[in-house]
């Protein structure tokens, strides 16, 4: 029995180590002081800055400023650390809300908001507008990310715990029916039925594993939505609510942007190799509306009307994509506003009230932000409510039949032995 034991422990691991993989989730970390809302974690070093979390790292910047500090200096008090060159990159912002991160937020997270904070920096340099309205967008945006994150992780508790009950069903399962007298570890390790069972068992658990995984990574996803539009919404309202005009805006924000796409784009090439850019699940993302903000400011410098300068940016990017117009469907999709991406009509019409009739463009550009948030926050929730009825298919297809094989077979196979003998 020393070796059944010793294989039983490595099979505990290996469902256990399963289960728990279910557990990561890519997505943006809680918001709030620290962690949900609770005071800093007293569990960093005892000589660095206190584990606050990045929305209240991002807060206390934002109030240094606004209070005629220093950019750069609030971000070096924050982090505990000196900057060489008193500018603010990806880099540098990353160390600092990495000193300051609380135990769930994720690298990505980090990286995502430091690449923000430092365009926001870049912006305001460009632009000359205060820098705490900047970093506010930032701000603004990340509590966003949050609340769909809490919103997720509400809707995967209960499939977790299912899966969870359902990956340790068969060794609780066995323990039983040792307990019982049934010796089911000595049919699964001393025989090759046993040990048949326990291969079709093991890879119909994996299989569910990796089934609902991939539910989970994709759950949430919208799809033909640019994961620059909340942030660019945000910028654009803080650059034009300090009197830039509209094309200085555009330009400044899709050169920021497409600067952090572009460092982003490097980070994930090392990270995943190759020259593509894998998305959050994996998949290539495409990101037309910080260069065509850039392209359509730049047309409307040279005296374009609205409709041609988005007209003109959605040619740049097309051709940028490398799609073309040699067949009638892709000239079709450079004809009119209303073949652009949907993150490019969304800015478009925020825009086009101010350009055409001199309107404010923030109250209509907050509206927006705020229209996708609720759109995002609806679409989680429902996808929560079918998330139940989807996972019925691993459970009964994979972890279902790995619960037969595992923990009713070996248990019924033991008994009729003894019966028989």
């Amino acid at each position: 029995m020393p070796a059944s034991a010793t294989i039983l422990i490595a099979l505990m691991a290996i469902l256990g180590v399963g289960a728990l993989f279910l557990w990561h989730e890519p997505t943006a970390a809680p918001y709030g002081w620290g962690v949900n809302g609770i005071a800093a974690s007293p569990d960093g070093d005892a000589d660095g800055p206190a584990k606050t979390g990045i929305d209240a790292t991002i807060a206390a910047i934002v109030a240094r400023t606004k209070g005629g500090g220093n950019v750069v200096e609030a971000f070096e008090d924050q982090g505990g650390i000196r900057f060489a060159t008193p500018q603010v990159s990806a880099a540098r912002a990353a160390a600092v809300l990495r000193a300051r991160a609380g135990k769930r937020d994720p690298q990505e997270d980090i990286e995502r908001t430091a690449r923000h904070l430092a365009a926001a920096c870049r912006l305001s340099e460009r632009l000359g507008c205060a820098v705490s309205l900047c970093l506010e967008a930032v701000g603004i945006d990340h509590r966003r990310e949050s609340r769909a994150y809490d919103l997720k992780q509400q809707a995967f508790a209960g499939p977790k715990a299912t899966i969870r009950l359902l990956s340790f069903l068969p060794l609780l399962t066995i323990l039983a029916g040792e307990l019982m007298g049934m010796h089911s570890f000595r049919f699964l390790f001393t025989s090759v039925a046993g040990w048949v069972c326990l291969a079709i068992g093991l890879v119909w658990y994996g299989a569910g594993m990796l089934w609902t995984n991939r539910m989970l990574r994709a759950f949430g996803r919208r799809e033909g939505i640019d994961d620059n539009l909340p942030i660019a919404l945000e910028m654009l309202r803080a650059a034009l609510g300090q009197g830039s005009s509209i094309p200085s805006a555009m330009i400044a924000v899709g050169t920021v942007l497409t600067e952090a796409d572009t460092a982003d784009e490097r980070v994930r090439t090392r990270r995943f190799g190759g020259s593509g850019k894998p998305g959050r699940n994996g998949t290539s993302e495409w990101k037309p509306l910080a260069r065509s903000l850039v392209e359509a400011g730049r047309a409307l410098t040279r005296g374009a009307g609205w409709k041609e300068a988005w007209l003109s940016a959605n040619a740049a990017v097309l051709a940028e994509r490398g799609d073309t117009d040699d067949n009638e469907e892709d000239a079709e999709r450079v004809i009119g506003l209303a073949a652009l991406h949907p993150s490019m009509m969304v800015v478009c019409e925020c825009l086009g009230e101010a350009w055409n009739h001199g309107a404010s463009p923030t109250e209509r550009l907050a509206l927006a932000a705020r229209e996708y948030d609720r759109e995002e926050l609806s679409a989680i929730e429902q996808e929560a409510a079918k998330l139940s009825v989807k996972l019925l298919l691993p459970s009964a297809l994979c972890f279902l039949p790995a619960f037969v094989m595992i923990g009713i077979v070996p248990g019924i196979a033991s008994m009729m032995a003894a019966m028989g003998a």
